[in-house]
């Protein structure tokens, strides 16, 4: 199928619904949000009703039927940009021309859509009340895809249609055949064509009849070859057609249906036949063979139970021409068979150059729009390396700064600082500014690495003080403290020697967390910053700053978040906090699975059992004294 289907149900779904719809459509049918139809290109058939089915699943207002429906409705609105809408009106005065000349219709569209494999309409029976409408197509389940259009067609010829579906049958290698049952006033059907003297031409001579149409066949009700005209047997060369039966010598093209008959011909003689046949090309010494087309219609001789085929040969260029043995005088000046070749020769040259230049704009556009493509991910990168992504998907949306504030209950917070980072730094202030900013820039990039390969957010970056402020839960994730506490312990256990940064000492950090809600929300206008208030974020800091080196020092309830059969904690005791008074607190020792957690276990219960010796001995002493 052509793009154009998809565009015009993309531009129905966007109107209808929004653009954040349709890219849910889309990714419900496994294609990227960003991706774009292209008029021209060919997709697969399923992913039409694959797009029906997830508007439904999606909006849960229709189902995929009704969908494919409305897709049929919407296309004929959505060609009138392409003026088809003219070409409808035009094509009868009434709706039932249009309905004969459906075929016709398609056949004229195919020239700017060469490799459309449109349906066959017929009309098998008809009175004043409707018609039954024949439909057979290469494609299954497009039946209400085509209903859809036809009720747009009745509107735009002010015809009230009601359609009814009588029978279904596979028809063809994959396709179908559905008889539709129309219902609609169809009082032209009663106008009588004014009838012709027949004395005006009493007698025509074969010899006449093949002069006027030198390319045509006659056929016989046993779909014999009778008589052929005689530029069609230029094509043939020595071989004769005659009593050769149609369908060995001819392969039915167009109109779709599986195989020759009488019947079938005369019920579609308002319709277009292709057939194709496979003559000696008259360029080639070996005896190759090329295929040919003969475009026309079949038309009964009244009384004579005898079919002509008048036809044309299809032929691209001079060079075609040549090849399949004709000459320009071979074909009938009545047509345009003759311009359309000159013409198509006199301008190939112009064609194939303005066809190479549209191939490479082609190429360039793609080109760029999957740079403009990377640039937009790249900025969206950036964007929620700043922000939460729930928080720039709000700002993004129009929201104001205000809604960007709320407040977000379970949440962990870890405070990370550099142990002894002043002093590192004054060693290092006495190198060359950009040296030293190097320094800096390796040291903050190696954290960001770790910290990026866990579920956790950066709120802030404090340069001057080696700290960093890092959240986990605020996009509601509730195992949050989890993740936050593996990215402590990574922080700590890493390799902080790194030369290629620009810095050649261990680095070691204290780390504090605690656990609780907090108030978020963007500040400013211009430069946004995300900031976290509240109690928790006070206790994570004084955790930070009462920690020891490389290790990381949690709250009661930070503790009690943590899964004992994955992490292992250690009590520190009660240590005074600034302005929190007296706290029990814990050392995160390590991850169960960690074969250096059951050593640093007893070492830090031994440095617990020693300071709570110490402290006994301390108040017994006091009662002493």
């Amino acid at each position: 199928m052509y793009g154009l289907l998809f565009l015009s149900i993309e531009s129905i779904v966007v109107k209808e619904y929004g653009r954040k719809i349709w890219k849910k459509v889309l990714n419900y049918v496994g294609l990227d949000s960003e991706s774009e139809f292209s008029t021209h290109t060919m997709y697969e058939n399923a992913l039409m009703l694959n797009l029906a089915k997830a508007c439904s699943h999606i909006l849960k207002d229709k189902l995929p039927e009704d969908y494919m429906c409305y897709f049929g409705k919407c296309f004929l609105k959505f060609c009138s940009t392409y003026k088809y809408d003219q070409i409808l009106t035009l094509s009868g005065r009434y709706f039932r021309d249009f309905l004969h000349e459906i075929n016709n219709l398609h056949e004229t569209i195919r020239f700017s859509y060469p490799k459309m494999i449109s349906p066959t309409f017929i009309v098998e029976k008809e009175d004043v009340n409707g018609c039954i409408l024949s439909y057979t197509s290469s494609r299954k389940g497009f039946i209400h895809y085509v209903m859809g259009q036809l009720q747009e067609c009745a509107h735009i010829f002010k015809v009230d249609l009601t359609i009814e579906v009588l029978s279904v049958k596979d028809a063809l290698s994959n396709g179908c055949r559905v008889e539709f049952k129309l219902l609609f006033d169809n009082w032209p059907f009663t106008l009588q064509k004014q009838p012709i003297n027949d004395n005006l031409f009493p007698e025509i001579s074969s010899d006449f009849f093949f002069e006027v149409f030198p390319m045509s066949l006659v056929i016989g009700k046993d779909l014999t070859i009778r008589q052929v005209g005689n530029n069609l047997k230029f094509l043939f060369g020595k071989e004769d057609l005659t009593k050769k039966i149609l369908s060995d010598v001819f392969v039915l093209r167009r109109p779709l249906f599986a195989t020759f008959t009488y019947e079938k011909i005369i019920a579609y003689q308002h319709v277009i036949f292709e057939l194709e046949c496979s003559i000696c090309s008259h360029d080639s010494e070996d005896g190759k063979r090329v295929q040919m087309l003969l475009r026309g219609e079949m038309k009964e001789l009244p009384g004579t139970k005898l079919i002509v085929f008048l036809c044309v040969p299809l032929i691209e260029n001079l060079e075609d021409l040549q090849t399949k043995g004709l000459y320009l005088n071979d074909l009938s000046m009545i047509d345009n068979s003759r311009d359309m070749i000159m013409v198509g020769h006199q301008h190939a040259s112009n064609m194939e150059l303005t066809l190479d230049q549209t191939i490479r704009n082609i190429k360039k556009t793609s080109i760029v729009k999957k740079k403009a493509k990377e640039y937009q991910q790249a900025s969206k990168d950036l964007l929620y390396s700043v922000l939460p992504k729930n928080i720039c998907m709000k700002l993004e949306a129009g929201c104001p700064i205000e809604q960007t504030w709320q407040t977000i209950e379970n949440v962990t917070l870890m405070f990370c600082s550099i142990t002894q980072y002043s002093r590192f730094v004054d060693i290092n202030k006495a190198k060359n500014v950009k040296d030293f900013v190097k320094i800096i820039c390796g040291i903050f990039e190696w954290i960001d690495e770790i910290i990026s390969r866990f579920n956790v957010f950066k709120v802030e970056t404090k340069e001057n003080d080696g700290l960093c402020l890092i959240a986990g839960g605020l996009d509601g994730n509730s195992d949050n403290t989890s993740d936050v506490a593996r990215c402590a312990l990574a922080l700590v256990n890493s390799n902080n020697t790194s030369t290629d940064k620009g810095f050649d000492e261990n680095l070691t950090f204290e780390i504090g967390m605690d656990f609780g809600s907090v108030v978020a929300g963007v500040v400013g206008l211009k430069n946004y910053q995300y900031c976290l208030f509240g109690d928790v974020v006070n206790t994570a800091s004084r955790m930070d700053h009462n920690s020891l080196q490389g290790r990381i020092q949690v709250t009661q309830q930070c503790k009690q978040r943590l899964n004992p059969n994955e992490f292992v904690t250690c009590p520190r005791g009660t240590i005074r906090i600034k302005g929190k008074g007296l706290m029990p607190t814990y050392w995160l020792v390590g991850e169960k699975k960690d074969p250096n957690t059951k050593e640093k276990l007893r070492m830090y219960w031994e440095e617990f059992c020693n300071n709570e010796i110490v402290g006994i001995s301390k108040k017994l002493r006091r009662k002493t004294i």
